[in-house]
C-alpha cells in the first residue's frame, strides 16, 4: 500500500471513528448520552485524561484529585501486568478498561472477529471482552 492509499484509509478511519463517536451515546446500552445525570455523564465512558489520573492513583503517584476520586479508583480499578505491558481492569467485570477514545476501533476488531455477524453478535462480543465504564 503507497502513502497515498494508507493517508486515504487512514482518513476513512478518522471520519469513522468522529461519526461513531458522536453517535456513541446514541445506541451504546439503549440509552442516550444526553439523558443521564449530570453527575454520571462524566464517568458513563472514561476519557483518556480520566484514564492516566486513575493509573496514576493507582500507582500511588502525586495527583491532584479528591480523595473521593481516589476512593472510586481503587474500589473500582486495579492494573494487570501482563508481559511488559500494565493493563488497567475494571474489578467488576474484570475485564480491560477501554477508553472513550479507544471505543470504535475495538468494536471494529470485535465486528471482525465475529465475521462480520452483525450488530448484535459483535456488541455481545464487545461486552464479554471490554470494560467501556
Amino acid at each position: 500500500m503507497d502513502n497515498f492509499s494508507r493517508s486515504i484509509a487512514l482518513a476513512s478511519l478518522f471520519q469513522k471513528s468522529k461519526f461513531f463517536g458522536n453517535r456513541f451515546g446514541w445506541w451504546s446500552r439503549g440509552r442516550s448520552l444526553n439523558t443521564l445525570d449530570i453527575k454520571k455523564r462524566a464517568k458513563y465512558t472514561i476519557r483518556n485524561e480520566m484514564r492516566l489520573n486513575i493509573i496514576n492513583v493507582l500507582k500511588m503517584k502525586d495527583t491532584n484529585v479528591s480523595s473521593k476520586f481516589k476512593f472510586w479508583v481503587r474500589k473500582t480499578f486495579c492494573l494487570v501486568n501482563i508481559g511488559s505491558s500494565e493493563l488497567l481492569y475494571a474489578k467488576k467485570q474484570n475485564l480491560p478498561l477501554i477508553s472513550h477514545e479507544e471505543i470504535y476501533e475495538k468494536i471494529n476488531e470485535c465486528h471482525t472477529a465475529v465475521g462480520h455477524s452483525g450488530r448484535d453478535k459483535t456488541w455481545s462480543q464487545v461486552l464479554i471482552s471490554f470494560s467501556c465504564s
